[in-house]
């Protein structure tokens, strides 16, 4: 009799992305187990050959993906090959994930507003640690705005908070409640706020 696994592909899946939205703001190593996740969950998943076909008739998944190709041959023209593997090696996900998220299962449009929440709410957080940082609440200084993103480059950061504003804007629109239509759009504004404060 065959047994059925206590948890479905679909469901490590999803924890992976949930793993990764957590860790984008943040943590480089947050991102490589989600990575494991995902990967296992795809191969978890069987039907390769289905999901295979899938990806090459994806074609924005197709476009992110050779992005990685193209640093592949340049590495060829690079003249520190040590270094050129090091770069290519964090780009991976420039990969991977195009390739797992569109031969993977979608999910629903309730699980999709839970990872945007999360990305959002693990952004949200690292930019009230920075203004804690900035006011010297927690016992550092700066001597650039620059370093009110404290975990990653200042660029990435930015980013991300233009994304969150725009994920919020979203929500406040599809909510029907004036509550979470002012708490949603109230939060986009500390985010555009927290923007001018980084000089992004």
């Amino acid at each position: 009799m065959k047994r059925s696994l206590p948890v479905s592909p679909n469901d490590i899946y999803f924890f992976g992305l949930t793993v990764l939205a957590i860790g984008l703001p943040f943590s480089n190593f947050l991102m490589s187990i989600s990575q494991l996740f995902l990967g296992a969950a795809w191969l978890l998943a069987g039907n390769y050959k289905e999901r295979l076909k899938s990806f090459w008739s994806n074609k924005p998944a197709v476009v992110l993906a050779s992005v990685f190709l193209m640093h592949i041959l340049g590495i060829t023209y690079t003249t520190d090959f040590n270094y050129g593997l090091e770069d290519l090696r964090k780009k991976i996900p420039l990969f991977v994930l195009p390739f797992i998220i569109s031969t993977m299962d979608p999910f629903s449009k309730k699980r999709f507003d839970w990872l945007m929440a999360v990305f959002v709410l693990s952004v949200s957080f690292f930019t009230f640690w920075g203004t804690a940082k900035l006011f010297g609440w927690v016992g550092e200084t700066m001597s650039d705005s620059r370093q009110l993103s404290t975990k990653i480059s200042h660029i990435r950061f930015a980013l991300m908070i233009c994304m969150s504003i725009f994920i919020l804007l979203y929500f406040a629109y599809k909510h029907n409640s004036l509550v979470k239509k002012i708490f949603f759009t109230a939060a986009a504004g500390w985010l555009l706020y927290f923007l001018t404060l980084m000089e992004a």
